[in-house]
């Protein structure tokens, strides 16, 4: 559960996700931005309620070397995707892997 512990690190890299050559991805921060997604599609899992997502990330964030504060982003964060399901799939999740993509390609400016 250690990459719990760069989430925010993550949530970072989706933003300034840029890199010159292949040779120079870090696949340390692909892996760090897909396992935030994977975070977010727990949050945003259809069928339960968005009480349950949050005990079960809760529980998952238990394990991490997270503050409290950085805890209560990811609880907010994770609170605000399972509200609003549809726009997460439709428009939030389709961004964040072309961030993460844009992590191992080539050329990137």
């Amino acid at each position: 559960m250690k990459w719990l512990t760069t989430l925010l690190w993550g949530l970072f890299l989706l933003s300034c996700a840029q890199k010159k050559d292949f040779e120079k991805a870090n696949y340390g921060d692909y892996e760090r931005c897909m396992n935030s997604i994977a975070l977010f599609d727990t949050c945003a899992n259809p069928g339960t309620s968005c009480e349950f997502h949050l005990k079960k990330v809760s529980l998952m964030l238990e394990d991490s070397d997270l503050d409290p504060a950085q805890r209560s982003f990811v609880m907010r964060t994770c609170y605000r995707i399972c509200s609003n399901r549809k726009a997460y799939y439709r428009k939030i999740k389709p961004k964040l892997m072309r961030d993460c993509s844009r992590l191992l390609e080539t050329g990137y400016n």
